[in-house]
């Protein structure tokens, strides 16, 4: 079995994936970015996890651009990651994956309440596997030093720009869905997917 990890360049999604290598999963990276820089952390994390893990790499700053034009700002993390979760699926099809992999636990940020991520898994073609779900963040940052990833995951200190102010926290799916009919979602999916290189 083969699983597909969204790879950040913080400090959950490398932990994640460290534990699922550590137990044999085999495993391919994919790193959604808005700005250029945090390939290069991406990079250097999947090189300290297993420098032979394919990393592919995917511009979503257009798409980020699509959902602030057209939709509530406070749905605006639930409904990127939903896109995140379709790319990523996408990707995972052509490259014999089987199950997604993330680093999302309960609480932690705002798509990551229990009502989100439900909401989220709606837009998944595959099985997600979240090995952090029942971690807290000081747990998280304690493995990552002992996996000696810490160091890289706190290179990128640049918040992500297109967070709102007062994001969703009780998304509901049929509220999701009338703000996802206001966009082009394969158009942007296909659109994104045409920027994909490999690492």
């Amino acid at each position: 079995m083969k699983g597909l990890c969204l790879l950040s360049s913080g400090i959950d999604s490398p932990v994640a994936a460290y534990l699922l290598h550590e137990n044999n999963l085999a495993l391919e990276f994919i790193h959604m970015f808005v700005d250029e820089s945090s390939c290069e952390i991406a990079s250097s994390l999947r090189d300290l996890i297993d420098g032979g893990i394919p990393l592919h790499v995917v511009s979503v700053l257009d798409m980020h651009e699509a959902i602030t034009g057209n939709t509530q700002n406070r749905f605006h993390c639930v409904l990127c990651k939903r896109m995140f979760y379709r790319l990523a699926c996408r990707l995972a099809f052509g490259v014999d994956a089987q199950v997604l992999v993330t680093g999302e636990s309960i609480g932690q940020v705002a798509s990551q309440t229990l009502d989100n991520l439900c909401v989220l898994d709606d837009a998944s073609d595959l099985p997600v596997l979240r090995p952090l779900i029942g971690m807290d963040k000081n747990e998280i940052i304690d493995v990552s030093r002992a996996a000696g990833l810490y160091e890289a995951s706190i290179a990128d200190q640049s918040p992500c720009p297109f967070v709102p102010r007062k994001p969703a926290t009780q998304a509901r799916l049929n509220h999701i869905r009338k703000q996802e009919d206001k966009l082009d979602v394969e158009k942007i999916v296909e659109d994104c997917l045409f920027s994909r290189r490999e690492i």
